[in-house]
């Protein structure tokens, strides 16, 4: 793009803000002088300048030299520095620098940098474990890429708006994004890899509310739409999603084998975070296989754990742990597995992951049942319990609820296990059958009265 001359940067910015040259002129100098000005044909003075910039609401640096002023350059190079700082992992010094950049709003400068500085920065508070900031940055960067008439900024930072919603729980909200953003995908992006992104989104939360017919449903039609041509993170999230909505309808073999496409995907690429993730979730899919595949589980956290200690969040720090502690069990390292399960229950936020703790707490039950420490085992239960109470309803917490009722059956707590059952039952959205519990019930009084 040609740079401006002075004058005409004043006539774009008077335009800019609404006024005539009369208006811009007065009590300043007199509306001829402006014209010279505006043409080029006149140098105003240092205090001509000054009182120009104060009416059109602009830095004097900015007025004299425009998007290339020095500190607009000086922001430029920060976020320079900040996007080879986190692509390096230094993530706490590329938070400092364009912390720094965002907050110098009173520099005008081209919407397109402003989108991606707010973006860059609400990706380096995700890993400080920050969402509600970062959700604010990206609200705040969308705002910018509405204002400026960029449409795909908007739609891609809507994604990421979602995701952050639903990973603090808020499934409805990230659901109402995703349709929102989907009504602004014109026609020449529906094969897109934003596209792509945006229903692999929409499958994993109809995944996570229990929907699994429609999340199915949708992955199968975005597996027709997408080609060797798109994206191929794209395509691996939608592998991925379709992956769970099979295991979800007991399609247990073609999960995996989605998985693992997905897996395949990403490790041709540079996104080592979301490859991390992804093989901790096909070490999850093999230890349900019957019998549970403990080897090539560990193989896929072996190789997670590499990639997530150098590019992970804290929530995937702590899946990755909670599903390292599973394979130690199943391979009856339950000292060890305890530990590990420690770990990730400390990692793992108290307010906001309680799913997760709710999943630690019931597999370091299963570790204590092991070692034969019941009381130890109980009050891990309890504490599994405490963090699913605390939750909304979903059929992901129904599955959380019938283990706790599984566990409980184990050690004969009768009574325990019958109203996690109901629970489960209720999370899935199933009404209870009163004569059903009230059997449970006898049931439960003929095993206490064998046992006097």
């Amino acid at each position: 793009m040609e740079k401006l001359t002075f004058g005409e940067r004043l006539r774009q910015l008077r335009v800019n803000a609404g006024l005539t040259q009369p208006e811009l002129a007065q009590d300043i100098t007199s509306v001829s002088h402006i014209s010279l000005i505006e043409s080029n044909k006149r140098q105003p003075s240092e205090e001509i300048v000054t009182k120009l910039a104060n009416r059109l609401g602009v830095p004097v640096e900015f007025l004299r030299y425009g998007p290339e002023s020095e500190s607009n350059q000086s922001r430029r190079k920060d976020y320079l520095f900040a996007e080879i700082s986190f692509k390096n992992g230094d993530f706490a010094f590329a938070q400092t620098l364009l912390e720094k950049v965002v907050k110098q709003t009173s520099l005008p400068t081209d919407a397109e940098f402003e989108v991606q500085a707010r973006n860059l920065y609400a990706q380096t508070l995700e890993k400080s474990g920050d969402l509600d900031a970062a959700a604010n940055e990206v609200k705040a960067a969308i705002d910018v890429a509405r204002s400026a008439g960029l449409p795909l900024p908007v739609i891609e930072m809507t994604i990421t708006l979602s995701k952050y919603a639903r990973e603090s729980g808020d499934l409805v909200t990230a659901l109402e994004l995703l349709e929102e953003a989907e009504k602004g995908v014109p026609a020449q992006l529906q094969k897109s890899a934003t596209y792509a992104r945006l229903l692999s989104s929409k499958i994993g939360i109809h995944f996570l509310r229990g929907d699994y017919i429609r999340a199915y449903d949708i992955s199968k039609a975005a597996m027709a739409i997408f080609d060797d041509q798109t994206d191929p993170i794209a395509r691996a999230s939608i592998y991925w999603n379709a992956s769970l909505a099979a295991d979800a309808i007991q399609d247990a073999s073609q999960a995996l084998l989605l998985a693992q496409r997905a897996a395949g995907l990403f490790s041709e690429s540079e996104d080592s975070r979301e490859e991390g993730s992804l093989r901790v979730a096909i070490a999850w899919l093999l230890t349900r296989q019957t019998p549970p595949d403990i080897e090539g589980a560990r193989g896929q956290l072996n190789r997670a754990g590499v990639l997530l200690q150098e590019h992970g969040s804290p929530v995937d720090l702590t899946y990755y742990q909670i599903e390292l502690a599973r394979i130690e069990w199943l391979s009856g390292d339950y000292e060890k597995s305890l530990e590990t399960i420690k770990a990730a229950i400390a990692n793992a936020d108290p307010n906001k992951d309680l799913l997760q703790r709710a999943d630690a707490y019931l597999l370091a039950a299963r570790a204590e049942i092991s070692l034969g420490r019941k009381v130890d085992s109980e009050m891990n239960l309890l504490a599994a319990k405490g963090s699913l109470l605390g939750m909304e309803p979903s059929r992901q917490n129904a599955l959380a609820w019938r283990e706790l009722g599984d566990i409980y059956s184990g050690l004969n707590y009768l009574e325990d296990a019958i109203d996690a059952y109901r629970q489960a039952l209720q999370e899935a959205g199933v009404p209870a059958s009163p004569l059903a519990f009230s059997q449970a019930k006898n049931a439960q009084e003929n095993v206490a009265r064998r046992e006097k």
